[in-house]
Order: structure tokens, then C-alpha cells, then sequence
């Protein structure tokens, strides 16, 4: 199995509260050999997050998330472990 992106769903705090925006049809970058729970557990602060431009269908923005604000992440069912055309 070669390195992939992963389909993710992404829930941020804002504060003590849970916020309700959430990153749909989001992807991260992982390694063959790696876990989307390395990945949150790594030393980085910070979380590249690709996810669907709401203006324009099949591209992609990368997002900075600072890992702190992240209440949730799940892993979504891809059919394809292959980075969309856009990112």
C-alpha cells in the first residue's frame, strides 16, 4: 500500500464549546505505514488539511489546523486512495 490521502471529517472547538462547523469532504496526507492517530499524536502543532473549494467543484485549498481546535476527526470511506485532481 503506497502513501495516500484519506477522506476526513473535521470538527473544531471554538473555546469550551463545540462548534458546529465541521470540514466535510476533507483529506490528509498519510504515510503507507502510518495511522490517522500517529498522525494527530505527532509533534506537530499544526495539521495540513486539504478540503473541497466551496466556489469551485474539484479543486481543493489547503487548510493550517492547529491540532488544539480539532474536537473530532473521522476517518471517512474512500473509494479510491488516490489524492483527488485538485490537490
Amino acid at each position: 500500500m503506497a502513501s495516500q490521502y484519506r477522506q476526513v471529517v473535521v470538527t473544531l472547538i471554538e473555546g469550551a464549546s463545540l462548534v458546529s462547523r465541521k470540514f466535510p469532504k476533507s483529506f490528509v496526507y498519510l504515510a503507507d505505514d502510518q495511522r490517522l492517530s500517529d498522525l494527530m499524536n505527532d509533534e506537530r502543532q499544526f495539521l495540513p488539511l486539504y478540503r473541497e473549494n466551496q466556489y469551485k467543484s474539484g479543486e481543493y485549498d489547503m487548510a493550517i489546523v492547529n491540532k488544539s481546535v480539532i474536537a473530532m476527526i473521522e476517518e471517512e470511506e474512500s473509494k479510491s486512495g488516490e489524492a483527488p485532481s485538485g490537490i
